[in-house]
């Protein structure tokens, strides 16, 4: 990868979690009565039910302090206190999807590439260096890493989403798995593609599970990653200082080659929506958006393209409603240089939706909270339309880093109603490209 590349992959990453993150120490605090079975977001949705039940004779301040001690922390919409946009409706989206989500095998898929390579190391596969400067350059790296993560950890202080602790930012095991993804790549990479794609993969895994255990925001994640990857680079030049490596930059692909007519790529996909139309039963006016998306170059400026993505919305009554969507479409690509594409694309599918696992439990408790509030809690399917166009950054060694915008449009066939919004977002994938 070229000091190019890796400047602006990495500041695009950085500043997007920091974008993200708290500005303060104190800001996203909450009391310490919060439990970590309940997140930020239910425990705000049933502070607004109860309060929606009292009756309206009482005073404002007594309405407050009943639905503060109710539900034991004070809701951010509230009290002023606000955790990043994005991140807040990742976490809605989460809690709306996956509320059960809680398991352990990040702690362990972490040190899967370090293994495979270290596993590779000692079967006597050849790798970009030896065994002393491999290690140093490892020692390196892991000790940049660790004093970069603990340092704003403990100077940020930002709280957990499931409201544990408060050295939430960054992810220590994203920015450790993409380390390890990193030092993989540096000595297996340049044999085939598949060392990268399987240790970035199971980094990959690891951040997106952070966010699913509830132990991280979204721009935890991407501030952790960064760090990772920039670790590694910092500490195989400091290496370099003290061993004469030779690094093999040519790697599988790493510049699509300008008479390549075929390619495939997949990668994670995170955007904001923002609510169009007024013709819905939600209130919330943006929400967040993440998919897995696939794009099949079968020429040079044409090819396939498909995609899998789920976001959340609110209705009225501060009730979630998870959406799913399957879609697939073309696109057309202009190469505006090397690295740089613009890529105009349609994609047709349908969508889906259901109410969230609260939503029964709070109609049957409070039946005056649904009735004839236009509130849905049964599944609907629909048609779903997406039109948009992406600017393409290759950063070297088989990943994109990409922008996009795009409009949504999806119609309920029951009702035969349209709703439509704004998407902006981005995404990193990685790429292999062939033929002449």
């Amino acid at each position: 990868m070229s000091r190019y590349s890796l400047f602006v992959s990495l500041i695009a990453v950085f500043g997007l979690g920091l974008a993200l993150s708290p500005t303060t120490k104190g800001q996203a605090r909450l009391p310490h009565t919060f439990t970590s079975t309940v997140t930020v977001t239910q425990t705000a949705r049933r502070a607004a039910t109860q309060t929606a039940t009292l009756t309206a004779s009482q005073p404002a301040t007594q309405t407050a302090t009943q639905t503060g001690v109710h539900a034991g922390v004070f809701a951010s919409t509230s009290t002023g206190v606000r955790i990043g946009g994005l991140d807040h409706n990742i976490l809605d989206l989460r809690n709306s999807a996956v509320p059960n989500f809680h398991y352990k095998y990040d702690d362990y898929l972490q040190y899967a590439p370090a293994a495979l390579m270290l596993g590779l190391k000692a079967c006597g596969v050849e790798g970009q260096t030896p065994w002393v400067p491999m290690l140093v350059a490892d020692a390196c790296s892991a000790g940049i890493m660790a004093i970069a993560v603990n340092g704003i950890k403990y100077t940020v202080g930002r709280l957990r989403p499931d409201g544990s602790r408060y050295n939430s930012f960054p992810s220590g095991h994203t920015a450790t798995a993409f380390l390890t993804a990193t030092l993989l790549h540096k000595e297996y990479g340049h044999l085939s593609p598949w060392y990268s794609i399987g240790g970035y993969t199971a980094a990959a895994i690891t951040g997106v599970s952070r966010i699913l255990n509830n132990r991280h925001w979204l721009s935890d994640v991407m501030t952790g990653a960064a760090i990772g990857i920039g670790s590694v680079h910092l500490g195989y030049y400091l290496t370099e200082l003290m061993f004469p490596i030779t690094e093999d930059n040519t790697g599988f692909e790493t510049i699509t080659p300008p008479n390549s007519t075929k390619s495939i790529e997949a990668g994670l996909v995170f955007g904001q929506k923002y609510r169009l139309s007024q013709r819905s039963s939600a209130s919330q006016r943006t929400a967040a958006l993440a998919a897995i998306a696939t794009d099949v170059a079968l020429h040079p400026n044409l090819g396939l393209s498909a995609r899998i993505s789920t976001s959340t919305m609110t209705n009225q009554q501060g009730l979630q409603q998870p959406w799913y969507t399957a879609s697939a479409g073309g696109f057309y690509r202009l190469h505006l240089a090397e690295r740089w594409k613009l890529q105009p694309y349609l994609l047709a599918g349908c969508y889906w939706n259901s109410p969230h696992e609260d939503s029964s439990l709070i109609a049957l408790e409070s039946p005056s909270l649904t009735s004839g509030s236009g509130l849905h809690l049964t599944t609907g399917v629909g048609l779903h339309l997406t039109t948009g166009i992406g600017l393409h950054l290759i950063t070297g060694e088989n990943f994109k880093l990409k922008l996009f915008a795009e409009l949504e449009s999806a119609c309920d066939v029951v009702q035969n109603t349209w709703t439509h919004f704004g998407v902006i977002g981005w995404s990193s994938s990685w790429f292999l490209s062939w033929g002449s």
